[in-house]
């Protein structure tokens, strides 16, 4: 199913643009190097091509000054802290629901549908909705586990600040000029090439984890400096280079 232009939209707007295009030099010059291993899994020539004129759009875009102003403060660092938070709360209330609730297969079903939300807001907040909603079934039996009224507080507060973050980002996004615009459709389809290249070579490299390991989006989703052992990076992948 196709993605809807609002959910691209709010994805390109997330995204950090240095750190996009920091991020897509490395992955294309990782696929580039493995390109034989990785055609019959779907990562082709046209593949990168299209990674790479991408990058070249939004480049470009950063010149327009006004363009560039949006952009840096639509996606400021600030402004995604309630999502990082977020996930970061989910994923540990899906541990803990499961520890909880082990044996309920009905009820430990919640904590698995849906699957990874991604960058998407829509998605994680409707995933808090339906842990939150699981979490409170037996809240005495929870409470042995960590899941206390307090945790279950902050949940609840963070999905109230994504859902009012949303509602005011689908009003912008009404508003926003069209030069804005592209570079956020642009990020978001670049975006989506390079998660679909780290699953490739994930599955190409299925047998060997370290291999694997490399194909991920740490240089994206670091905050501040590098984390030890996580960024290291083929020589002259700093930019998207052809």
């Amino acid at each position: 199913m196709a993605r809807d232009k609002a959910e691209e939209l709010e994805t390109g707007r997330r995204m950090l643009t240095e750190s996009l295009l920091e991020q897509a030099g490395y992955t294309m010059e990782l696929a580039r190097s493995e390109a034989a291993l990785l055609a019959p899994f779907g990562v082709t020539k046209a593949t990168l091509d299209s990674a790479k004129e991408l990058c070249g759009k939004i480049s470009a875009g950063r010149e327009d000054r006004a363009v560039a102003s949006i952009d840096s403060q639509s996606s400021a660092a600030a402004q995604n802290e309630a999502f990082a938070k977020a996930k970061t709360w989910l994923r540990r209330a899906v541990l803990l629901g499961k520890a909880a609730y082990d044996g309920d297969h009905h009820i430990v079903d919640e904590f698995t549908k849906g699957g990874d939300p991604g960058s998407s807001v829509k998605k994680l907040t409707g995933r808090l909705k339906d842990v939150l909603g699981a979490l409170k079934t037996d809240k005495k039996r929870a409470a042995a586990f960590g899941i206390t009224d307090a945790f279950l507080k902050t949940g609840a507060d963070l999905l109230a600040t994504l859902e009012s973050t949303d509602a005011t980002q689908e009003t912008k996004h009404a508003n926003l000029p069209k030069g804005t615009e592209q570079l956020y459709l642009n990020k978001a389809r670049l975006y989506f090439i390079l998660k679909q290249i780290n699953r490739l070579g994930g599955a190409a490299h299925i047998e060997d984890r370290t291999l694997a390991e490399r194909y991920n989006l740490d240089i994206l989703y670091r905050r501040g400096t590098a984390r030890k052992g996580k960024d290291k990076v083929p020589v002259g992948a700093g930019e998207a280079k052809g």
